[in-house]
Order: C-alpha cells, then sequence, then structure tokens
C-alpha cells in the first residue's frame, strides 16, 4: 500500500508534508489514453466531439488517404466510448463527407496532412505559354503571400491555369492535368479557385471538376460577383473568400475622412464602367448620406476607359496570326524566333493594361480640372492608386498643396502608393491567402445562407501617410465667397 502512495505523492495526485500525513491536492484531470478501453462518464464529450476528434486525427495526418478506418470495435477502445456514439459519430462525418461507407466499415476520403510531396492547386486564369493574366500588384502581392503561406505550412504551390484563349485546363511544363491523371502528381492536398476573368459558366463547369476530385476547394471572390451553383451541398467543403467589398471599403474611406473634417469630397474614376468603381462610389454617398451631407460626394467620373467586350476575341486573332507568323519565320532563323517568342510574351503580359491606363490618362485630365475648379471639394478619392498618384502629379503642377489644400487618398495600397507616401486603402490580401490555405487543411463547414455558400470576408485597413490631413478651415466670408455655405 505504501508502495502505491509514494507513486502517487511522486505523481502528484497527493501531497506529503512533513509531519502532517499524506492529503490529497487538486490535480488536473490526466486525460485517458488511447486504447485504455474503459468507457467515459456522463460528464465526457457526446457523439459531436467525438466526431470532432476524428475530424482533428484526419487533418493531422493519422489517418492516410483512403485507408480502412479501424472497427467500430477498435474505435471504441480507441476513444473510449460506447459503440452507439461511435456509430453516430462515424454517420456525421460520412454525412460531411470526411469518410465514406466501405463494406461493414468505413474509409477516409478527406483529407491529407502536409508534408513532404503534398500540394496545394491555385487555379486560375492563364494563357497558352503558361503566363498569369493577373499582373495588378495587388493580385502579385496575393500570389507571393499565397506561396510564402504554403512553404510555411509544408506544402508546395502547383499552377493548375484555365487558358481563356483556347478553353482549357492545362498544367504548364505538363502533357496531363492533376485532374485526368492525379498519380502522375504530388499528393493534392486542395483547391485554390480564383476565378477573375473567368465567365459564369465555365466557372461552375471548372467548379464541377474540382469538387469531384474530394478535396476542399477554396474560392477567392477577389471582387465579390462570384456566385457558386447552388447544387453545392456541405460535403463539397467548398468555401468562399473575399477581401472586403469594395462599398465596405469605401465606407471605411468615407467615414475616415469624414472624421478629418471632410464635407465635400469629389470621387474621380475613368473606369466608372467597371462594377467595383460604382460600388466604390455607393458606398462613399451612402456613408456621407448617413453622416447627414447628402449632397458631399461629387462624381466625376468616365466610364469610357473599360475595354470593349470583343477585346479578348480580337487579342486571339492576333495572338494566333503572331503563332503562324512565328511558325513560318522560325524555319529561317533562330533569332527570329527568339525575337518573336519576347514580343507574344510581351504583348500577351502587356498590352491590356498599357491600352487602359493610356485611354484612363486621356479621359483623367478634364475630370482633374473640374475638380480644381471647384473649391469646396477638400479632398479627392480616386478609384485606385494609380488614378491617385495622377491626381498629385496634376495638383503639383496647378501649384496645390497636398495635404494642406486638398487630401488624396486611393485603394490596393501599392508600392508605388508606399513610395509616394499616398494615403491608400489596404485589402489586407495575406490575410486572405492564410484564411484560405488554413480552409485546404483544416476544413469546416462554410456558414450558409438561404442555401447559398456565406462568403468569409476579410476586413482591410487604411493605411495613413502624408497625403490626407485635416480639413483646411476658411475664413466666414472666405467659405461664403467659394461657395461653401
Amino acid at each position: 500500500m505504501w508502495k502505491a502512495v509514494r507513486r502517487l505523492v511522486r505523481t502528484g495526485v497527493l501531497g506529503a508534508a512533513h509531519r502532517s500525513g499524506i492529503r490529497i491536492i487538486q490535480a488536473a484531470p490526466q486525460p485517458e489514453p488511447a486504447g485504455s478501453g474503459r468507457r467515459q462518464t456522463a460528464s465526457a464529450p457526446n457523439w459531436i466531439a467525438i466526431s470532432d476528434r476524428i475530424c482533428s486525427d484526419i487533418t493531422a495526418g493519422r489517418f492516410a488517404h483512403r485507408p480502412l478506418l479501424q472497427s467500430p470495435k477498435q474505435l471504441c477502445l480507441q476513444y473510449g466510448v460506447c459503440f452507439r456514439t461511435i456509430r453516430k459519430s462515424l454517420d456525421r462525418l460520412a454525412g460531411d463527407g470526411w469518410i465514406e461507407r466501405y463494406k461493414r466499415t468505413y474509409r477516409v476520403t478527406l483529407t491529407q496532412a502536409p508534408g513532404a510531396g503534398s500540394a496545394i492547386f491555385l487555379v486560375m486564369n492563364g494563357d497558352s505559354d503558361g503566363h498569369l493574366l493577373r499582373n495588378a500588384p495587388r493580385a502579385r502581392e496575393c500570389l507571393r503571400a499565397l506561396e510564402t503561406e504554403c512553404a510555411r505550412r509544408q506544402a508546395t504551390l502547383e499552377l493548375l491555369l484555365y487558358d481563356i484563349f483556347r478553353d482549357r485546363l492545362y498544367s504548364p511544363g505538363r502533357q496531363t492535368t492533376v485532374l485526368d491523371a492525379p498519380e502522375h502528381y504530388p499528393a493534392v492536398l486542395g483547391f485554390i479557385f480564383w476565378p477573375t476573368a473567368i465567365s459564369a459558366s465555365r466557372i461552375c463547369a471548372i467548379l464541377r471538376r474540382l469538387v469531384a476530385q474530394r478535396r476542399p476547394v477554396a474560392v477567392f471572390d477577389e471582387v465579390g460577383d462570384v456566385s457558386l451553383p447552388p447544387s453545392l451541398g456541405a460535403a463539397d467543403r467548398v468555401a468562399r473568400f473575399t477581401m472586403a467589398n469594395t462599398t465596405r471599403a469605401a465606407k471605411q474611406v468615407a467615414r475616415h475622412l469624414i472624421a478629418l473634417g471632410h464635407r465635400s469630397i469629389a470621387y474621380v474614376s475613368t473606369l466608372h464602367g467597371s462594377v467595383w468603381s460604382k460600388n466604390r462610389y455607393q458606398g462613399l454617398t451612402e456613408t456621407y448620406a448617413q453622416a447627414g451631407h447628402a449632397a458631399g460626394v461629387t462624381a466625376l467620373t468616365d466610364d469610357g476607359a473599360v475595354l470593349p467586350p470583343d477585346f479578348w476575341q480580337e487579342v486571339r486573332r492576333v495572338h494566333d496570326e503572331l503563332d503562324a507568323l512565328e511558325t513560318r519565320k522560325s524555319r529561317r532563323s533562330a533569332s527570329a524566333r527568339i525575337s518573336l517568342e519576347r514580343t507574344i510574351d510581351a504583348l500577351q503580359e502587356q498590352i491590356r493594361p498599357l491600352m487602359e491606363w493610356e485611354m484612363s490618362v486621356a479621359r483623367l485630365r478634364p475630370l482633374l480640372q473640374r475638380a480644381l475648379d471647384d473649391r469646396r471639394l477638400t479632398a479627392w478619392v480616386a478609384a485606385n492608386d494609380e488614378t491617385a498618384l495622377e491626381c498629385l502629379r496634376f495638383l503639383r503642377e496647378h501649384g496645390r498643396d497636398v495635404p494642406a489644400e486638398v487630401s488624396v487618398i486611393g485603394f490596393d495600397d501599392t508600392p508605388e502608393a508606399f513610395e509616394r507616401k499616398l494615403t491608400s486603402y489596404n485589402f489586407n490580401g495575406p490575410l486572405v491567402m492564410a484564411a484560405m490555405v488554413s480552409h485546404i487543411l483544416e476544413p469546416r463547414l462554410p456558414a450558409r445562407s438561404g442555401g447559398a455558400v456565406t462568403p468569409v470576408e476579410v476586413e482591410g485597413v487604411i493605411v495613413s501617410r502624408r497625403t490626407t490631413a485635416q480639413a483646411p478651415f476658411f475664413p466666414l466670408s472666405g467659405r461664403r465667397q467659394r461657395g461653401i455655405l
């Protein structure tokens, strides 16, 4: 007996004091060892908690892909619960798509833990040469953050591109795709689908192919206009992630300017044919109206800078002609072939942003002149950082002091905004990327509203720099002269 008492003292269950005997002390409950075979008491977790434990063991890699689970009897011993509790837990996991019935037991369908040889596949639009068509500064920042997060979580990032010119999915540098021949690829943890600039019908078709792989899918709804098919069920493990939508971001910018005392502002955009530009204007006007300044936002917009709908059809035709020209010329000279290849790459990578920007600048100057002539406007909100930087150049040319006379703020928080000390709204893309990787590695049931998947929205932040300040104060007579009152 005394040997047992001394052992309990050493383990901390009992306490011993000199000349005071043995006494019981408060000890933290010890976890039940796996396989002890002892049943839990009524205070133990119920079948929902047990299913969560099994789910955690699956994501931690304790069950490899598609092996048979232990029999229910063995699971009862492993988790220390009765047969009925295990059966209800397994049925719940089967309904959610984690496991599937196989004869008299179950086998794992989702998911593998990251490790050597495991990969997350990024599905997005590209061209036939393996170049990504998302070259905006915010997109590049998100791509770098996504690859960094995958490396931090011990997973590699692979590409599965959608060729918008030829309407096909392909893997750069490979003859087959992971969807057609998964045995030739690393262990697939899941898919991150970035559907910007892909038509709604093709989004649905691509999603069906991804869901058929029985892996978690994270959809990056960059602009907030992607509609997922209503046929998606809970077992499909599809979650939708988005940055703060443009309306909400604009409301945050409006509140920031109101707090600085700006009662009359201008919204400057030469891309107002885009949905996101209209949403930003809507967010500004709604917030100013709620603050009692119904006419506080002046719209200086032009939607003529948006490329026509048939732009990419024309680009595809030119692309095919250049390909044919390259084939003919390559027979004559290797240097001519290299030159043509570089020309095609440069055209595909830069023609659209260059055309859009040149069209924007030509229409932007008249809008800025109107804003300059209206002395009531103490702050200019630009549709993006490129427009905001052009506003700064225009104000400097006309001798206006920023921010003493006019405050300027943009969206996207690009590297150029950091260099020029421009106040800008940061959409917090890296945090969205981290949330999507977490969904792939530790999937949870997405929230639903009316049968549709509710997006997981990550708030952005205003990075205040040297182009915003308190609104300038004018004497009463001067305010009347300028038409402010």
